[in-house]
């Protein structure tokens, strides 16, 4: 029985992992483009594009692995069917739930490595390649994108509205509102470094004072030290896509929004979505063996590999979509992540009890 597990799983991750190579290479390749775009910006060198393609490969072999589990699993078990070894199992007396065991403990070990990944890997690529980007193009802000980001704590909010060398911040403004919302006062700084995790140095600073009277006050400073309520820590949190952030950090950081007042829901549905992460693997594995099993014998390898791949697809861009959607419209961020995969699942199960 042992020996039977072992020679499915070895051609389960057979078919599983050229696929999965060959996605990467491409993606990798289109990656590599985008970021060649910047060349020449600042001192954004090739070598440096180069880099940045490189460290996040993990992020995207994450964001790949469901679809890979299940064209790998087509693969894998379409070998075995073309060469009359699924017949002589099922002729030996194994069923096609035991044989879809086998197939889902290689499920269950691409489980432990995409969480092994997600939480360990990929947090500490991306925030390499978020410093390689702030290092060498000065304008390349917290997210990757061209917007600023916004905290807030109480009555004090700050806009930290680019990155500079080393990912420090910079174009800084801080804005406090005593109870009844009205401006008491407002700090631009050109940049600040870390003190310590809680104390900034702004530098090159402007102070504007707004009093009850109507009256305002302008100063300016070489140097002004400040407490800060958004750590170090957190500032890491802000320089990587949510979808990157380890399970235990998007679950404080969560929290820490909420307390602050401010609104969780882009990093409540990368939780999820990270959560759902394992099921759909499971799933996409489930649904490779239904296309295999019921005409083992009637259906070529190519066939098998364009209906996964043709699935694999609509279901990529089904969970893309439904994320985008979600944040648009403010949809719960458990049924955003969870629904896709639980059609899926329902989708597979059907299949699958087809062909017992």
């Amino acid at each position: 029985m042992k020996i039977l597990d072992v020679y499915i799983a070895r051609n389960v991750l057979l078919g599983f992992l050229p696929v999965l190579l060959l996605m990467l290479s491409l993606f990798s390749f289109i990656a590599l483009v985008e970021a060649m775009e910047d060349v020449g910006k600042g001192q954004f060198q090739l070598i440096d594009a180069i880099k940045v393609v490189i460290l996040t490969l993990p992020l995207r072999a994450l964001d790949l692995m469901p679809t890979a589990a299940l064209l790998g699993s087509v693969l894998g078990l379409s070998w075995l069917a073309n060469h009359g070894e699924l017949m002589a199992m099922r002729a030996a007396g194994f069923s096609v739930e035991r044989i879809a065991w086998a197939v889902l403990k290689v499920g269950l070990f691409l489980i432990a490595c995409a969480i092994g990944l997600g939480d360990t890997v990929v947090p500490r690529s991306e925030q390499m390649a978020t410093v390689i980007q702030a290092k060498t193009s000065p304008g390349i802000t917290s997210l990757g994108t061209e917007a600023d980001f916004w905290s807030r704590q109480g009555q004090s909010f700050i806009n930290v509205r680019r990155l500079q060398d080393n990912a420090l911040p910079a174009d800084i403004e801080l804005f406090n509102f005593n109870d009844r919302g009205e401006l008491q006062s407002f700090i631009h700084a050109n940049q600040a470094r870390f003190l310590s995790t809680e104390r900034w140095l702004l530098e090159d600073v402007t102070i504007k004072r707004f009093f009850n009277d109507g009256a305002e006050s302008i100063e300016h400073a070489e140097q002004l030290e400040w407490q800060s309520f958004l750590t170090s820590a957190q500032m890491d949190i802000l320089l990587l896509p949510p979808e990157s952030l380890p399970s235990a950090d998007l679950y404080h950081y969560i929290g820490h929004l909420r307390s602050s007042g401010m609104d969780p829901l882009r990093y409540e549905l990368a939780l999820w979505q990270k959560i759902s992460l394992p099921l759909k693997i499971g799933i996409m594995v489930l649904l490779g063996i239904s296309f295999v099993f019921g005409s083992v014998r009637s259906v070529a390898i190519s066939q098998r590999v364009l209906a996964g791949a043709v699935v694999a697809i609509l279901f990529y861009l089904v969970e893309r979509m439904s994320g985008y959607v979600g944040l648009l419209y403010r949809f719960n961020p458990i049924l955003t992540a969870i629904v896709p995969a639980a059609l899926l699942l329902i989708a597979a199960v059907w299949r699958f009890r087809q062909i017992r």
